[in-house]
């Protein structure tokens, strides 16, 4: 017999989350295990994970302890059984085929069919909240939620639960409260929120870096564009919106789970955006050669492998742009650049943003920032390999004008003494 007021004796453990305070264990309590939180209350009179006692091999007869119920292997599903006034135990399998249910089977046939979505509506839009829409839904920390109304569904969290009936018809900028009081601020999804919240296949790339892209490319409105690399369709949105109307982007991916990925979040964000997008399910270095176009956008592992081909494809004055998160992707990109000719004006540069806490006079930056994601890697295509000044200089030559005080991609002056 422990002595009173023990709550830990021998293998005790505390009360996980959610749990009730371990009652003072003088007197014979039921087995909860030697498993903390919510795997602490395992299922009565059953012997606990590790315990000294073995129980019988294989072929042998289990034996029935008080209460009726049989001792079942952890690791092992028991056969099922009714033992005379016990308890049955069944797997999930024998559950469902009591119920007469069948399992969903996994891939894609147990995919939930969604109801078709509406044109999305903007920031903005005047119209009340609909079924089909998706917002932003945003606590007073400043976290974002990003959910897809319907009638009659919920959106959970650790605040509690949002009936989506509390949103539907009401106006944008509407503040509901969860069931355990915490109140969130609903909001149609700018470009930036969707993509870092909407579901994902690849790593997408940053909203600060998709704003450097379409600036340094030049992406306007009429461009033909070529995306190697769509990833989940987080740069080719705000490709497309560069590029409409009269524009069209030519969107190439090698995997086929990326690509579905891909047409669901465009669809989801843009709509039907009809022949300003296609998508390739293939390899790009197969056929961006025979795509004549006026920006070719890189997203790849190895971009140096299809400069030749961007070359190509590219009309004269037309731009590449370059994605690398490493350094060692920058260099050797930059030196087939230079191996092939043809290339004028390459620069690369790197994004950093860093937000900033205002509270009154209280100001000061962020703890944290988006610091570096990627290297972003541009040139211009001329005809002659000869006037190719930008690509065919040396790396520190073609940025050394920045450090003394010059323009971005001019020849940094000569040395004092040369």
């Amino acid at each position: 017999m422990p002595d009173q007021g023990h709550r830990l004796h021998r293998r005790g453990v505390p009360a996980g989350g959610r749990q009730h305070r371990a009652a003072l264990q003088g007197r014979a309590q039921r087995d909860r295990g030697a498993l903390s939180r919510d795997q602490g209350p395992i299922p009565v009179r059953l012997p606990r994970p590790g315990a000294r006692r073995a129980l019988p091999g294989r072929g042998q007869r289990r034996r029935r302890r008080a209460g009726g119920v049989w001792r079942v292997r952890h690791a092992h599903p028991a056969p099922i059984r009714r033992p005379p006034g016990g308890v049955r135990l069944l797997s999930h399998q024998a559950a469902d085929a009591a119920a007469g249910r069948r399992r969903p089977r996994r891939g894609r046939a147990a995919q939930r069919v969604r109801p078709e979505a509406p044109q999305p509506r903007h920031p903005g839009h005047p119209d009340p909240l609909s079924p089909g829409e998706t917002v932003v839904l945003t606590d007073r920390k400043q976290r974002r939620y990003l959910i897809s109304l319907t009638e009659g569904g919920q959106f959970s969290y650790h605040g509690g639960t949002v009936a989506h009936d509390d949103l539907l018809g009401q106006p944008e900028g509407t503040r509901v409260r969860a069931s355990k009081g915490a109140r969130l601020l609903a909001l149609r999804p700018t470009a930036a929120d969707w993509t870092l919240k909407a579901p994902r296949g690849a790593q997408v790339v940053y909203p600060k870096d998709q704003a450097m892209i379409v600036n340094l490319a030049d992406i306007a409105p009429g461009c033909e564009v070529v995306e190697a690399g769509a990833g989940s369709g987080a740069l080719t949105t705000a490709l497309l919106r560069a590029v409409r109307p009269g524009g069209r982007v030519i969107s190439f991916e090698r995997r086929e789970d990326f690509a579905d990925v891909a047409r669901r979040n465009v669809a989801a964000r843009l709509g039907d955006v009809g022949d300003a997008w296609e998508l390739v399910v293939d390899d790009a270095g197969d056929h961006l050669a025979e795509r004549a176009c006026d920006r070719v956008v890189l997203d790849l592992l190895e971009p140096w492998e299809l400069v030749g081909a961007a070359a190509t494809a590219l009309r004269a004055g037309g731009v590449l742009c370059a994605y690398t998160p490493t350094v060692t992707q920058v260099t050797r990109l930059r030196e087939a650049l230079v191996a092939a000719g043809g290339w004028a004006r390459a620069e690369t540069v790197e994004t950093l943003q860093r937000g900033w806490h205002v509270d009154g006079l209280a100001v000061r930056p962020d703890h944290r920032m988006v610091a570096h994601t990627a290297f972003l890697n541009v040139a211009r295509r001329v005809p002659d390999a000869d006037d190719a000044a930008g690509a065919a200089d040396p790396p520190d030559a073609t940025h050394g004008g920045e450090h003394a005080g010059g323009e971005p991609g001019e020849p940094a002056p000569p040395a004092e003494g040369d």
